[in-house]
C-alpha cells in the first residue's frame, strides 16, 4: 500500500479552534483539532505534514457563508471521504440532509434500510471527518440529546445557526 501525505493546517474562525486535512488536493478532513485528524487516520497509511502555507480561502469562504447563516453548497470544493463502506454510505446520506433540518439517528439509520443499526450509525456519525460539509451536527437522539464530538454546546451553536432551536 502507497503512502499518502496528509497536507493539513490548524486555523481560527468564528471563535472556533478548527483544522482542515488535505490529500490529493481533497479536503478529508474538516475538525477541532490536528490531534483528532491524527487519531482518526492513525491506522492508515497516511503521513502528517503541517502546512502553515496551506490556502485556506476556499474552506473560510464556505465557514463565513455558514456562520453568516446561509445555507452551504458543499460541492464547492472537493472532498475523499475514508472510511468503511458502511460509514460512506452513512456520510453520504448526511451530506443530502438539507439546511435547517434534523433527523434521529433511527430515521438516519432507517433511510439506508438499516433501522436495526441505529448503534453503527450513532458509531458513524460521531466518527465523521469533514464537520459542516458533512454535516452531523444536524443528527440528533429521539429525545432530542445533542451527543457530538465537538461537545453539545457547539452542536447547538451550529443547529441555531441553521435556524433549529432545542433546549440543552
Amino acid at each position: 500500500m502507497q503512502t499518502k501525505i496528509i497536507n493539513y493546517k490548524s486555523f481560527q474562525t468564528n471563535n472556533l479552534n478548527l483544522c482542515v486535512g488535505y490529500c490529493e488536493n481533497k479536503v478529508i478532513y474538516l475538525g477541532d483539532h490536528s490531534s483528532d485528524l491524527k487519531q482518526l487516520f492513525a491506522k492508515k497509511n497516511y503521513v502528517f505534514n503541517e502546512d502553515p502555507h496551506l490556502d485556506l480561502t476556499q474552506i473560510l469562504n464556505i465557514l463565513n457563508q455558514f456562520f453568516q447563516g446561509q445555507p452551504v453548497d458543499k460541492y464547492v470544493t472537493e472532498f475523499m471521504l475514508i472510511g468503511t463502506p458502511f460509514q460512506q454510505k452513512v456520510w453520504r446520506t448526511l451530506a443530502r440532509l438539507s439546511w435547517g433540518k434534523t433527523q434521529t439517528y433511527g430515521e438516519l439509520a432507517a433511510s439506508i434500510q438499516k433501522p436495526k443499526a441505529v448503534r453503527a450509525v450513532a458509531s458513524a456519525v460521531g466518527k465523521n471527518p469533514i464537520f459542516l460539509l458533512i454535516p452531523c451536527h444536524r443528527i440528533i437522539g429521539k429525545q432530542s440529546q445533542l451527543k457530538f464530538r465537538g461537545g453539545s454546546a457547539l452542536k447547538l451553536q451550529l443547529l441555531n445557526n441553521e435556524g433549529v432551536f432545542l433546549s440543552k
